[in-house]
């Protein structure tokens, strides 16, 4: 099954009758180079939207993302927004380290530079970096859907929203607020160089509560599994994992499954894993997108 399926296009084709839906075509050329076709004669000059989530190998969907951009513009297109579901780069968004690139600013000046001037993501790992996109950008939030599965089946008192660190409250409060769940964050450090984290629970009270982590990025798993474990130290009944993108890159999945997690919920924003449970939030935002436009 691909990222963009069948299934996913007729739900937003039915979300969105207006739109005229046109499936990029790919291939690779035998060195390596990425080849893209808009198979089409020409483009509305008015409005067009490209949906390209940047997933791994993220360097290779960058650069097709910047040929689309390109296709468009020869095929006439003038006003281009750029919906990418999931930004890579993004957790470098600033220099940690002396002599590091800032990542995250060097896609979106591309992105601008190739022709768009709209660009709409969803759930990016600090808000703040897309002001370093010259023209209009949005920072789509349906993270609330990613819980939605556990709405109904539990007393909203039973239910707490817990961020794996400061950073992600503000995602936690939100989420929260949509349902009406009590929220808090734990404290989480990591060691620059050795890539070493620490957990500290800040005290909190889970003691019988159903904990949903939620966090906007899952890669490696190891955060996870220890506020897992944290939270289950501390007397928690159950807990889930949501999230806004579901990398899970190596033995990821087997970690925090093994952590304990009951089930992990993520949007849709990237090429499906085995045994994740998987939430639509692309027709959802496309509707908004259309809206804003």
């Amino acid at each position: 099954m691909s990222w963009l399926d069948d299934a996913l296009i007729n739900n937003i084709r039915q979300d969105a009758p207006e739109l005229h839906i046109i499936k990029a075509q790919y291939k690779e050329f035998p060195d390596g180079e990425s080849y893209v076709r808009l198979p089409v004669e020409a483009l509305d000059p008015d409005e067009t939207v490209i949906l390209q989530t940047l997933s791994p190998p993220q360097d290779k969907s960058f650069i097709q993302l910047l040929q689309i951009i390109d296709a468009a513009l020869n095929l006439g297109a003038d006003k281009i927004a750029v919906f990418t579901p999931y930004m890579a780069y993004a957790r470098q968004d600033k220099v940690f380290l002396k002599g590091e690139p800032v990542s995250i600013r060097l896609l979106l000046t591309s992105i601008y530079a190739a022709g768009a001037r709209f660009l709409f993501t969803i759930d990016i790992h600090n808000p703040d970096s897309l002001s370093l996109f010259p023209g209009k950008s949005y920072n789509l939030m349906p993270t609330h859907l990613a819980v939605k599965p556990l709405v109904g089946e539990r007393s909203n008192k039973d239910i707490m929203i817990i961020a794996p660190d400061k950073g992600a409250l503000q995602r936690a409060k939100m989420t929260a607020e949509a349902f009406g769940f009590e929220y808090d964050y734990l404290d989480k450090q990591r060691d620059r160089i050795t890539g070493e984290v620490i957990i500290d629970d800040r005290g909190i009270s889970v003691r019988d509560k159903t904990v949903v982590i939620i966090d906007d990025i899952i890669s490696t798993g190891g955060t996870i599994a220890l506020a897992t474990k944290k939270l289950y130290a501390k007397g928690a009944r159950d807990v889930y994992v949501a999230c806004s993108h579901a990398l899970l890159v190596g033995d990821s999945y087997v970690k925090i499954k093994s952590s304990g997690v009951k089930e992990i919920f993520s949007l849709n924003t990237l090429p499906p894993k085995p045994g994740v449970t998987y939430i639509d939030a692309i027709t959802w935002s496309v509707k908004r997108i259309l809206e804003s436009l």
